[in-house]
């Protein structure tokens, strides 16, 4: 799966992720992109999952009505040492490549 890391998750969690494409915003230029305008230009470029650790990112915007699916990483602490735990998880359902919602919550 092509996966987009938001800014606001360490850029060497995707270390942590095996076999897919992840990429961060940060190596497309996408840094200062508000979060309406990074979702499409994520969808434009093909990603197919956006992962963050923003909880509000779900409420502000209607995931329903787009192609990516967003996965919430909530870990106790955004800083790698508690977000590389949540890996497995997430490695699990980008293998599967099967979302029941547009929106997934991986607690730690």
């Amino acid at each position: 799966m092509r996966v987009l890391l938001d800014n606001c998750v360490d850029i060497r969690f995707r270390e942590h992720i095996r076999g897919h494409d992840v990429v961060h915003t940060l190596d497309m230029g996408w840094g200062a992109l508000s979060n309406g305008v990074l979702l499409a230009a994520a969808e434009n470029a093909a990603f197919e999952v956006f992962v963050t650790v923003d909880k509000n990112l779900r409420h502000q915007q209607n995931f329903a009505k787009r192609t990516i699916r967003l996965v919430v990483l909530n870990p106790r602490m955004v800083t790698l040492e508690y977000l590389a735990p949540l890996a497995p998880s997430l490695q699990s359902v980008l293998d599967r490549g099967e979302f029941s919602d547009a929106i997934l919550v991986l607690d730690s």
